[in-house]
């Protein structure tokens, strides 16, 4: 017996990967274009010594993403928020060809004042499927908000004649994103 003469090496993968969403960090987004959503995927092995085929753009890996708009019930279709059924898109690698940190771009046609809902799944090299989450949780909320915050002073009412101010109050009011 020789290695690597009379011997083969195999790698055995039942594990499914693991995936998560990083950006945008902050759940509040004010803009109506998403550069991009990103995040990251690992393929671990359940116990030591064990190995895993990984997730890559050249071995089958995927990594996929629904984005689903709450506050209009509208999927992602790929190019615009007309779907009624959830659309399937692929990310990208960040960088090569490993999806360790992926990415999905060109997000556009976000409105102010909605709720979004992102859910992300991936499937390593060997075809083992992340168990996808979808309808029932989502990975990843955000809202989109550029509408700048209300408030007004309710007392002293405008135009009054005072000698004397003891308290100003108001109200104010943020929406969906909330005040700082």
């Amino acid at each position: 017996w020789t290695a690597g003469t009379s011997s083969s090496v195999y790698i055995i993968d039942t594990d499914s990967p693991a995936t998560n969403v990083s950006w945008p960090v902050n759940p509040a987004v004010n803009a109506v274009t998403l550069g991009m959503i990103s995040g990251t995927a690992a393929d671990s092995p359940s116990g030591g010594g064990k190995s895993n085929a990984g997730l890559s753009t050249t071995g089958n890996g995927k990594v996929y993403v629904v984005m689903y708009d709450k506050t209009s019930s509208k999927y992602w279709t790929g190019g615009d928020w007309t779907g009624t059924a959830p659309s399937t898109v692929t990310a990208a690698a960040v960088s090569g060809i490993d999806l360790s940190v992926w990415k999905y771009q060109n997000i556009t046609g976000l409105e102010s004042e909605h709720e979004y809902e992102v859910r992300v799944w991936g499937v390593d090299d060997l075809g083992n499927e992340e168990t996808n989450l979808y309808p029932a949780t989502a990975k990843y909320s955000f809202y989109c908000d550029t509408t700048a915050p209300v408030s007004v002073i309710t007392s002293p009412t405008t135009g009054l004649k005072l000698n004397n101010l003891t308290m100003i109050t108001g109200t104010a009011n943020g929406r969906l994103s909330g005040l700082a």
